[in-house]
């Protein structure tokens, strides 16, 4: 497909014009915005905008997450030519890794929080 094909597909949209689906997925609806259902939800620093908003976080977004700090790592064992960041211990700063629960009424809730804080909920051990 050409650039100008996928843009006549699917045209460039705002945060805002998202919304309606976000909160119906929020809501527990499923294949609103791709298939299946998500209850993990980033909250933006709310820079454009006086309040943050909600972005959906997929299972495949974390996969990808993943997928792609093993690349850096690996990379890296490349750039340098030997695997020494694997012999000791990391620091990994992000942001906070407490999610609260968007809509207490709906089970199970739609929980949001710092997108990096997500990230570190879902690495593997």
């Amino acid at each position: 497909m050409t650039a100008a094909a996928f843009r006549s597909a699917a045209p460039p949209r705002t945060h805002e014009q998202f919304g309606p689906y976000i909160d119906r997925m929020k809501q527990g609806e499923e294949s609103v915005l791709w298939p299946g259902s998500c209850s993990l939800y980033a909250v933006t620093s709310g820079t454009s905008s006086s309040t943050g908003k909600h972005l959906p976080v997929t299972g495949a977004m974390l996969r990808h997450f993943r997928q792609a700090g093993l690349d850096a790592l690996l990379y890296s064992i490349v750039r340098v030519g030997h695997s020494a960041v694997f012999r000791g211990r990391h620091l990994f700063l992000g942001g906070v890794s407490t999610l609260a629960p968007l809509d207490a009424a709906k089970e199970p809730p739609a929980l949001a929080g710092d997108i990096s804080g997500i990230t570190t909920l879902n690495l593997p051990r």
